[in-house]
């Protein structure tokens, strides 16, 4: 009887110590979970350049670690629309450790780290990440088919335990969009423009009479010239100067060529002061004699049917500026020995050149801010595109103004740029594409033009069709603005706060600076950026969001939603201000 006592209890004794074993098995860390905390960097997820990096640091108390177990972590990104499960963590205990992961101690415990990355979607931003973690013994883990599996692993159980890391995700580095800069084609307007014609009177050789049955100047070339001169003048327009010019043939004694240049001219003067086109007041005439024309002799050798050009060209080359004595040898000798020189090449540089500018009668820029937009009829393209930048701050009158030069000049690339530039500062993307498509088919390399589609790419949140146009225009200051503002959108940026630096008092220099960790220096940019527009102030409640200045986070705010409604929805979830979501301040700014 003894004997089956003592066999009872020695049964009973080892059924207790296998339900103690198994009751600190993976069992019982599963129900114990406060034994692994975790930490996570940052605090709250940001994307950078449309990724999401974080970094797990997992750490396992002392005595916890069963040496059969295995512990699988799945981060999981979760938002409102659906969740992402991410690469699991996976840790064993000390009899597991020709499995390959990393071995927690049973007596010391232990720590582990995981480098997370996903992809960042509109969705996210209001988001968590969370982990859920599954407590298996080795046996149980070694008939999972696909450790990396979630679904794997729900096949054979629930998750043992479930928690959140962190909130995310900060989007402050993609708020590029509206901001960017678009350009204008140039006008092409000259407030003051200077209009010149010429007239000739040529001279036979030696001589400065001047007569109208002369060789040159019975040709109806010359006498139109004259004829049209005088139609020039007769306009009635402000003279601004009057010239003319003498000139000798090279050939004859250098100091005799000086002095009849400045007869020659002199005499075309006189003719003028004599006839009445002027009206009763002469006005002022600047002659100059130049001597001879041996840079017209050498272009009229080259452009003739000469002979023997070798040698005509000969008396240049085969001299030296200083030897012009000699230079006249040879050019005499030559017009000697070919009787053609004279009238071919010669004497067309025996002339006299009376040249009249004057100032094309201009609209004020009045009558042409007021022409622009009631009788748009009246202006040469130039003028009207320049009287849309005669209404600086008016952004209506200024699309007013280019939709009026498109109907008057369907075919100018430059008036569709322009009006869809305005159209992209009003933020009404619609209209923009539609006239940047016809400015590309009128113009397509226009750098204008390529800076504005990339605008357009860089609001449909295509960076790399963006950065692609934007280096197609890269000679404007506009795009390179915009190539920082993009780098910043792109992850870059140091890159980005370098391209933007000498760009102060812009938000683009600002929000480098932000992302950059220079708050401070963000600040400073903001406060000096004129217009102050919502996004300005958006920013700059972020900045001051990140000093946990609450009272000018809140002015900020204020200000941005109170100039763009829209705003408030988008501060309720953005995750710079998670820390003031529950803050009377903050309820009271998104109000």
């Amino acid at each position: 009887m003894k004997k089956n006592v003592y066999v009872a209890m020695m049964a009973a004794m080892i059924l207790g110590l296998f339900m103690f074993s198994s009751c600190g098995g993976p069992g019982k860390m599963a129900k114990h979970p406060e034994n692994v905390t975790y930490k996570v960097t940052p605090e709250v997820l940001e994307a950078v350049g449309n990724k999401v990096n974080f970094t797990v640091d997992a750490t396992v108390s002392p005595k916890y670690f069963e040496k059969k177990a295995v512990v699988v972590l799945f981060p999981e990104v979760k938002s409102a629309t659906g969740s992402k499960m991410l690469d699991p963590v996976i840790v064993t205990g000390e009899k597991g450790s020709s499995l390959g992961y990393t071995v927690i101690s049973k007596k010391n415990g232990g720590s582990t780290s995981y480098k997370g990355s996903f992809d960042y979607a509109p969705d996210m931003e209001a988001s968590e990440l969370n982990v859920e973690m599954f407590v298996m013994s080795i046996n149980d883990f070694k008939k999972i088919s696909n450790p990396k599996s979630y679904s794997d692993y729900k096949a054979v159980k629930n998750p043992d335990y479930k928690t959140k890391m962190a909130d995310g995700v900060i989007i402050t580095s993609t708020r590029i969009q509206n901001c960017e800069q678009p350009a204008l084609a140039p006008h092409g307007y000259e407030k003051i423009t200077k209009v010149t014609k010429s007239a000739y009177y040529y001279y036979s050789v030696g001589s400065s009479n001047y007569s109208t049955s002369f060789g040159l100047n019975k040709s109806n070339e010359t006498k139109q010239g004259i004829a049209d001169l005088k139609e020039f003048i007769g306009l009635g327009w402000a003279i601004d100067n009057i010239t003319i010019d003498g000139w000798a043939s090279p050939d004859g004694e250098i100091k005799f060529n000086n002095r009849l240049s400045e007869q020659r001219a002199l005499v075309v003067k006189k003719i003028w002061e004599k006839d009445k086109v002027f009206g009763k007041t002469v006005p002022d005439f600047t002659t100059r004699g130049n001597g001879e024309d041996w840079e017209g002799y050498s272009s009229s050798v080259q452009s003739s049917t000469f002979p023997d050009k070798a040698a005509a060209m000969a008396v240049i080359n085969d001299y030296s500026s200083n030897d012009k004595d000699g230079r006249q040898r040879a050019i005499n000798a030559l017009a000697r020995k070919y009787p053609t020189m004279n009238p071919t090449i010669l004497d067309p540089l025996r002339r006299a050149i009376i040249a009249v500018t004057c100032l094309e009668p201009k609209f004020t820029d009045t009558e042409l801010a007021d022409f622009a937009i009631s009788e748009p009829s009246k202006l040469k393209e130039p003028e009207i595109l320049y009287a849309a930048t005669l209404y600086p701050n008016d952004l209506d009158k200024q699309l007013t103004v280019y939709k009026n030069a498109m109907q008057q000049f369907p075919q100018s690339a430059a008036a569709h740029n322009n009006a869809a530039a305005v159209a992209l500062l009003q933020l009404n993307n619609e209209d923009a594409t539609q006239w940047l498509k016809k400015a590309e088919t009128l113009n397509s390399s226009a750098p204008q033009v390529q800076n504005n589609l990339g605008v357009l790419a860089s609001r449909q949140g295509d960076f790399a069709e963006a950065m692609n146009c934007y280096n197609k225009a890269k000679s404007l200051p506009e795009a390179q603005y915009n190539i920082g503002l993009t780098e910043i959108a792109n992850g870059n940026f140091s890159q980005a706060q370098g391209m933007l630096s000498s760009n102060n008092c812009t938000y683009g220099l600002a929000l480098a600076q932000l992302v950059n960790k220079k708050t401070d220096d963000a600040i400073n940019v903001l406060n000096c950026c004129e217009p102050k527009t919502a996004e300005v102030s958006y920013l700059t409640a972020v900045a001051y969001a990140r000093k946990g200045d609450k009272n000018n986070l809140a002015t900020n705010l204020k200000d941005a939603i109170t100039a763009k409604p829209a705003l408030k929805g988008t501060a309720l979830k953005d995750r710079e201000f998670i820390k003031f979501f529950n803050d009377p301040i903050f309820l009271d700014a998104v109000k």
